[in-house]
Order: structure tokens, then sequence, then C-alpha cells
């Protein structure tokens, strides 16, 4: 039947919520600022989630690696809030690790390029 829930989506109360919602927008409005207000730690689960899949990864795995370590992956600082990066490769989309703002930059600006890095230390080595 259409009117039951098709993969957990489309059904009639959806399309009543909907169209309330439409009808309602400044009560709406103030009913999810309220709830965002109340819930914060859940907003942000959600918020992260949302970004993961739009990024294309794996939102399950992407916030078990989210959630699974404090300390940065690289120099081991801890991590929370906006310093705390969900690291990934943008190529296959695969969920990497943990890393602080100052090494998921840094990692960013040499375009993941493993020889770049590599020289990079070299020189640092070089020049101490």
């Amino acid at each position: 039947m259409k009117d039951e829930i098709i993969s957990g989506y489309k059904n009639k109360e959806s399309e009543s919520s909907a169209k309330w919602n439409r009808n309602n927008p400044e009560k709406r409005k103030a009913i999810v600022k309220r709830w965002n207000q109340n819930n914060p730690e859940r907003r942000k689960i959600i918020r992260n989630r949302h970004k993961w899949k739009k990024l294309g990864m794996d939102p399950d795995i992407a916030q078990t690696v989210y959630e699974s370590s404090d300390n940065c992956a690289i120099c081991g600082v801890h991590v929370e809030g906006k310093n705390k990066h969900l690291d990934h490769n943008h190529e296959n989309k695969k969920v990497r690790d943990i890393l602080c703002y100052r090494c998921n930059t840094v990692i960013g600006w040499a375009e993941e390029d493993i020889q770049l890095l590599t020289k990079a230390k070299s020189y640092l080595i070089k020049h101490l």
C-alpha cells in the first residue's frame, strides 16, 4: 500500500507533517530552535553525520572513528570541539583517523602528497 511506510520514508503522517511545516514556518522555526537548544549534543551528532554523508563517507564508520579518540593521530595533542577533525581520503572517501586542526591543515595544504611531505621532513631535518 502507498500509505504504509516505504523504506522508512513517505507515509500519510510524514506528508501531513510536511504540509504543517510549510503552512507554519515561524512555529516550525521556533520548535527547531528550541529542540536545538535543548539537545546540543544530539544536534552536533546529526550535523556531523549529515556533513560526513555529504562528503561521501559512511556516516556509521565516521561516527565510530570520531568517537573513538580525543587525541590527534599524528601529534597526539588532545582535541575537542572545532579543533577535532575527521580525516579521510578525498579520492576513495575512506575514513582514516582523528586529527587536530594543525595536522589536518598540513595534510590538506600538501594535498595528501607523500613525496612532498617526505621532502618537507628532509628539509626540516637538514636545517635543524
